[in-house]
């Protein structure tokens, strides 16, 4: 299987063509990979960010959840009333609010945490193009996402 590259807990799957020729990865022993930490590739796509996160998306079903919380919420507020944060137990009871053992707020911040490492984590030195072209990607697209 291929490597991925270690963003603070969670692996972001590494490209086939970052070992070689498009589609081969090397093959190396079982036990050799338990032993050492998989090696970065020397160059990386931002494809491989991207589809990481389309598939956190898919596989958590992020869309459906949202909806399902926002629906639940909005259901609870009309009957109960309250503040929103009162509220968010029932999201995990729902099985669709918690993270790692949490629920509520502490769940939802611990996973958005977790995203957010990824994203700043990642080797966008690596790209092509080198480092520049990294900085470039980081700090243009990526981190105004996250400005106040």
């Amino acid at each position: 299987s291929a490597s991925g590259v270690e963003t603070n807990g969670a692996t972001v799957p590494a490209p086939a063509e970052a070992n070689g020729a498009a589609g081969e990865v090397a093959a190396e022993d079982e036990d050799a990979k338990a032993e050492k930490p998989a090696a970065l590739p020397r160059e990386v796509k931002i494809r491989t960010l991207i589809e990481y996160l389309e598939a956190e998306v898919a596989e958590k079903d992020l869309r459906g959840r949202a909806e399902r919380a926002a629906a639940l919420l909005q259901q609870r507020l009309a009957s109960r009333g309250g503040a929103v944060g009162a509220h968010f137990e029932a999201l995990a009871d729902a099985e669709v609010l918690y993270c790692d053992g949490k629920v509520g707020q502490p769940a939802l911040d611990e996973y958005v945490s977790q995203l957010v490492a990824c994203l700043r984590d990642f080797p966008y030195d690596r790209l092509p193009g080198g480092s520049e072209v990294g900085s470039w990607v980081r700090d243009e697209l990526v981190a105004p996402s996250f400005r106040g």
